[in-house]
């Protein structure tokens, strides 16, 4: 899979990302409702999910961080943009927010935790979420076209040994369409895949509308660190 396919894709992102939607409102659901000084939202792409936490907290500042350079969506806004690298990102301030919806996938996982433990303070509060193992299976199956997931199981070996009070779950999401174009025409259209590379023809469609009955499947894996709260639901 490509990453400048996700940037090509930023027109149609937020129509078509379906997935990334429900996933963003269930970690919102997670927040608590109250003032943190410096938030961090990492790999925020157009601002989506961030515009969706503002409505629920007051902050001081407010970094919105983007390997791509997204600045036209937070002019005149109470973000700061950040264009970097997450793993390249060296900041003076801590963070008592941080936030990351879908996009831990692109990135070495570990190290990603380790910079989050590195810019958080002791209480801060983390939502993440990510893809592990499984996600896209179909396409993994019929095109051998993946990202390098990492299991779920995996997953939650890394964050306990840096956040040993951390919750993590996996939930499953599908997706089923008219035809197999239509399917195809929703990953283009999110830019999560390397489609740019691949001759899709009639017979493609018919073989893929056997196999795998026109479905998509989603396996996403969700990170939850807030030592103010006792237990999870």
């Amino acid at each position: 899979m490509e990453r400048n396919n996700f940037l090509k894709a930023k027109n149609t992102y937020l129509k078509e990302a379906l997935i990334q939607q429900n996933m963003r409102e269930l970690l919102f659901n997670f927040l608590e409702k109250k003032h943190y000084k410096n938030v961090l939202d990492i790999g925020t792409n157009q601002g989506e999910f961030a515009k969706l936490i503002k409505e629920k907290i007051t902050f001081n500042s407010f970094d919105c961080l983007d390997i791509n350079h997204n600045e036209e969506f937070f002019l005149n806004s109470e973000f700061n943009f950040i264009c970097s690298d997450f793993l390249a990102y060296e900041s003076c301030k801590k963070y008592d927010l941080i936030i990351s919806n879908a996009c831990l996938q692109w990135l070495d996982f570990k190290k990603a935790i380790i910079k989050i433990k590195k810019l958080a303070n002791d209480d801060s509060v983390i939502l993440l979420s990510t893809f592990c193992t499984g996600n896209l299976y179909q396409i993994k199956d019929f095109f051998n076209i993946s990202l390098d997931y990492l299991s779920v199981e995996k997953i939650q070996n890394i964050i306990k040994k840096y956040f040993p009070n951390s919750y993590c779950f996996c939930k499953d999401y599908k997706l089923s369409f008219k035809s197999a174009i239509d399917c195809f025409r929703h990953l283009k259209n999110t830019g999560v895949t390397g489609f740019a590379r691949v001759n899709l023809n009639k017979q493609i469609l018919k073989d893929y509308e056997l196999k795998h009955k026109n479905t998509l499947s989603y396996k996403c894996v969700f990170i939850i660190i807030n030592p103010s709260l006792n237990q999870y639901s």
